[in-house]
């Protein structure tokens, strides 16, 4: 099963057992919509059922079933909030996450092949594709006039081949 990261635990709120979230998304109010929740521990998931949500300073502060005292709420610290795949928020036409582009194969319109998305970086105005081949690292903008095609159910982006001289190459 696949898991998204949504949230880090930054600590107990009081002595009920409530947690303080800090989000990892980009909409806070995607938390008042949790029914449940898997807490990440070291490559391990354990689901919870959202008890109670509330949202403020910027924060969510959930109320976890099973977690009713701070420290009960305390062992949860510097945890990941995570969902499954079939309750992360659908996203837009030609949005996509950034795990679902990282391992995407990168070919240009003319068939070379490039590499494979390595990381995602968010400089600002566009994200940049870190696509790596061999010790060869290529940055490429996620522009509409330079990716042509994301297919992720097939791993693919194809970029244009003739914009090749505009991105930057590094060697490793």
């Amino acid at each position: 099963m696949d898991y998204i990261r949504i949230g880090l635990i930054a600590k107990p709120q009081g002595i009920r057992g409530e947690i303080k979230v800090n989000s990892l998304s980009d909409r806070l109010d995607r938390f008042l919509e949790l029914k449940y929740v898997f807490i990440e521990d070291k490559g391990n998931y354990t689901r919870y059922n959202v008890k109670g949500t509330r949202l403020g300073d910027g924060c969510a502060f959930l109320f976890l079933e099973k977690i009713y005292t701070r420290d009960e709420a305390e062992t949860l610290r510097n945890k990941y909030v995570c969902v499954d795949r079939e309750n992360a928020i659908k996203l837009p036409e030609g949005r996509y996450f950034i795990f679902d582009l990282e391992g995407c194969s990168v070919v240009t319109d003319d068939g070379q092949d490039l590499g494979v998305v390595n990381e995602v970086m968010q400089p600002g105005a566009n994200d940049v594709y870190v696509v790596k081949k061999g010790k060869e690292e290529i940055l490429i903008p996620a522009v509409k006039s330079f990716v042509l095609d994301i297919d992720i159910e097939k791993k693919l982006i194809t970029v244009k081949g003739s914009m090749l001289q505009e991105v930057v190459v590094y060697e490793n």
